[in-house]
């Protein structure tokens, strides 16, 4: 009878400690107001410091950040659709000027990626569509004139 009750204790014991440690390490699924889906968070588990990590740096206006979220391997699909989300509310969080600013020194081909994963974000991932001047229609011209015309040259 004893053995049995030692027994169940410790299996209780083990099992509110494994589901305590699960809810109070919970990972991060916010920045600083930046939601990151949970799909490709749970996607990125292992590159999720970096991920998080690029996020701060942007809004931080970080030089290299942006550069680094953009090559960010997002594993194609909708996952990227995510990724495109993230980086739109940065830029609603820091502004059309501040974007503008991080992405000057970019190369064509990153510039390219970021317009690219930008249309994805209105198009797929846009939170703030409420925001925007043609919701649920993919224009980046129409929603920041400045920054693509930047991505442009």
């Amino acid at each position: 009878m004893i053995n049995k009750r030692y027994h169940t204790g410790i299996f209780l014991f083990l099992a509110f400690s494994f589901t305590h440690c699960q809810f109070v390490n919970k990972p991060q699924k916010q920045v600083e107001g930046i939601v990151i889906p949970d799909e490709l968070f749970e996607f990125t588990k292992e590159n999720n410091y970096y991920l998080v990590k690029y996020i701060e740096g942007i809004l931080a206006e970080k030089p290299g950040a942006l550069k680094n979220l953009v090559q960010f391997d997002c594993g194609g699909a909708s996952f990227c659709y995510d990724l495109g989300g993230v980086i739109l509310q940065t830029l609603d969080k820091i502004g059309e000027a501040k974007m503008i600013e991080l992405s000057a020194k970019l190369n064509k081909k990153t510039k390219e990626k970021l317009e690219l994963l930008l249309l994805f974000g209105l198009e797929y991932s846009d939170i703030n569509s409420k925001k925007r001047k043609a919701p649920g229609k993919p224009n980046l011209a129409l929603e920041f004139p400045k920054l693509h015309k930047s991505l442009k040259q």
